[in-house]
This record gives C-alpha cells, structure tokens and sequence, in this order.
C-alpha cells in the first residue's frame, strides 16, 4: 500500500470530522447524553430489525446482581431509539439462553424502560417520572407494570418475538398515551429537548427469581424509586450514516478516477447544497452553478480512500 503525503493525512481527518459532524451524532451518546435521530415516518412494528432502524445500536453494559456469572454470557442486550413529533420509538435485541417467566414480574425475565419527561433528575418519583415493565410470556410479551402511568394497550403499539438467541421487541409509545393520571408525562417533543431516560433488562435463570440485570446508564439498583439515577437523551436530527463499501486493494493514489474505484463498484456521493435560497439571492456565494462536487469514499484494514 502506498504511504500517503502528510499533507493527505490532514486532510482526510479534517474531511472524516466533518462527516461526523454533520451527522449530528445522531444515536450516539456524546458527554453522557444520549441522541436519538428523528425520523420522517414511524417505523413498522414487527419485531423485525429492518431499514427503518439503519443507525447505531447502543449496548447495555452496568451490571449488578449477586449471581452474575462470570463474563457476562448468559445474557446481554442493545438497543436503538428514534422520535418524531407523534411519538418515541424503541427497539430491543436481548440474548438470554433461557426466558423464563414468575409469578412476580420484577422476577421474570423482562425489560424495563424509565421516562422523565421533565429531566428533573429528582430524587422521587413525580408526575412526569414513569417506569414501564414488559415481561416474557409464553408466546407474547405483557406489559405488567405501569407506576402509576395510565398505559394501555390501546395507547401504544408493541411487537414481540422470540430468535435464536433469545427475544426481541419492539415499541412505539405516541406521545398522547405517554400520561400520568391527567397530565401528560411529555408535553411535546421538540428537536433539542432532553428527557430523563434508563432501560433495563432483567434476566432470570432460577425459580428464586432474578438473577441480575443489565442497564445502559446506572449501576444502582434504586433506579425504579429515584429519577437521579436516570441517564439523559436528547431529540436530535434526522440520522445522517454514512455507508461506504470494502475494497480489497488500495486505489493508486495519482487523482485519477481509474479502474480501481469503478471496477470496485465504489458509489459515487453527491454532496449536497447545505445554504440557503436567502443566500443565494443576496449573491453572497455567486451563482449556485459556480460549484458543485461529488466524491467517493471506501476502505480496508489499512485505512481510508477518497
């Protein structure tokens, strides 16, 4: 592989920064806060993992419980999150090798998933704070506990299913049926907004009950009775990911488009226009024909081409 200039180098981190900006870190967590992107349409609630949900999954990785075993393998879990102006939208891979069920819920096998509306961070449940718990039942998933949050079945739209290894769901909550005795728990949802937020997964492998659980953001177990604990996410823009192909070679570095991008099937990206109309009438940029660009972009193990 041919060792590019310095120069090259500098500009490809400043151009592979400005990718990522530009995606808004939408369903990334930055500084302890969670972005979810938004999305033009619900997602179809199927329990199938399809292109609606095309962004990044995050892990569920604080433990607690006394009889974790070690590693960690019997059970884990990712999620992905996505919002629009009608509502929240959740999907949940879990791996667990047995689903077991009890006759008290918080001992079943069963995903939990903790509401702020406000972002109070108080230490005591309020009326905006909800804890929603759906447990595994035979060939369905129930929802078993509301904390005191008027949820019904009417007022939300759940897809279950078990796979190969294990189960998983996946959930629309409209922001009409996301109350708590009178009052809504989010008044609306607005780009930018941040709302408290945590998701737990329980596993349970004895007939004592739970064995341990797994969250995405605290390591208390007082979650279900103190808000504090909650992690933070935030509505962002729409998901902007960049996909680019694996090329087995590197391309000869000479500024021609050549064989080796064609023949690799490389796409080529438009990049689009970003500024205004208003801009483009005050002339402050020339006319809009005066530039335009395309490129392309792949890799390997040994880096990136453009």
């Amino acid at each position: 592989m041919k060792r590019l200039p310095i120069l090259a180098k500098v500009l490809l981190v400043v151009f592979c920064l400005s990718v990522v900006l530009s995606a808004q870190n939408a369903g990334s967590v930055v500084n302890g806060r969670l972005i979810i992107p938004k999305v033009a349409e619900a997602p179809e609630i199927d329990g199938e993992l399809d292109a609606d949900w095309n962004f990044p999954q995050v892990g569920l990785f604080t433990i607690s419980g006394d009889n974790m075993p070690d590693g960690v393998d019997d059970c884990s879990a990712w999620f992905k999150m996505a919002w629009n102006e009608d509502g929240i939208y959740i999907f949940v891979n879990v791996v667990d090798d047995t689903i077991v069920g009890h006759a008290n819920s918080w001992r079943a096998d069963n995903v939990e998933f903790f509401f702020d509306g406000g972002n109070t961070k108080s230490e005591e449940m309020t009326e905006t704070d909800v804890q929603w718990r759906w447990v595994a039942l035979e060939d369905t998933l129930a929802l078993c506990w509301n904390s005191g949050a008027n949820l019904r079945p009417s007022d939300y739209e759940l897809a279950w299913q078990e796979t190969a290894k294990g189960y998983a769901l996946e959930l629309a909550l409209p922001i009409e049926g996301m109350t708590k005795g009178d009052a809504p728990i989010i008044e609306s949802l607005v780009q930018g907004d941040e709302i408290g937020f945590e998701i737990q997964v329980a596993d349970n492998d004895s007939a004592t009950g739970n064995d341990y659980s797994i969250r995405w953001w605290t390591d208390f177990g007082e979650a279900y009775v103190n808000p504090s604990y909650w992690g933070t996410l935030v509505l962002g823009g729409p998901s902007k990911m960049l996909q680019i192909p694996q090329v087995e070679y590197a391309p000869d570095i000479d500024g021609v488009l050549d064989d080796d991008w064609t023949d690799a099937a490389v796409p080529e990206i438009t990049m689009t226009v970003l500024i205004s109309e208003s801009e483009y009438e005050d002339d402050v940029y020339g006319f809009s024909e005066d530039i335009s660009s395309a490129y392309r972009a792949a890799w390997n193990e040994d880096g990136f081409y453009f």
